[in-house]
């Protein structure tokens, strides 16, 4: 891996590194190899630094389809549904075709629910808030 980034043109040290290599400055391009294996070794970061890690402190109850879950302070509404192993919680039109969470943006409008009474309110932009109501419109598939 270190080969296949380092000596082609999609090198993380950009040009940087190939210029000090042309340069004859080997030193600076070492150094510059250093530091970017401290900026993204992951092995390396604290496990509070780790942007994997979730932070989420506040843990608090939302209702899905009458039934009272935990949610983490930050998390969408669809992150909720998917912790709780919904895949897909509407069906489209009279066809019967379930649909859930597509883009995960914003942008395809597939994961459009009702929240608080509120039609039309899409999972994946809504973050979770203490109290929420939260209706599928089905049962929900499991996946």
């Amino acid at each position: 891996m270190r080969d296949l980034l380092w000596g082609s043109s999609i090198s993380p040290a950009g040009s940087i590194g190939n210029r000090a290599h042309r340069n004859g400055c080997q030193r600076r391009a070492g150094a510059d190899l250093r530091r970017w294996r401290l900026l993204t070794g992951p092995y390396l970061l604290p496990a509070h630094l780790d942007p994997a890690q979730p932070r989420y402190q506040a843990r608090f109850a939302v209702e899905v389809d009458g039934r009272r879950v935990t949610a983490h302070a930050g998390q969408t509404v669809a992150a909720v549904l998917m912790s709780l192993g919904l895949t897909a919680w509407r069906e489209c039109g009279g066809r019967g075709r379930r649909r859930g969470l597509f883009c995960g943006i914003g942008v395809c409008a597939e994961c459009v629910l009702v929240v608080n009474g509120a039609p039309d309110v899409r999972a994946c932009l809504r973050s979770v808030e203490p109290g929420d109501v939260i209706s599928t419109r089905g049962s929900g598939e499991r996946g």
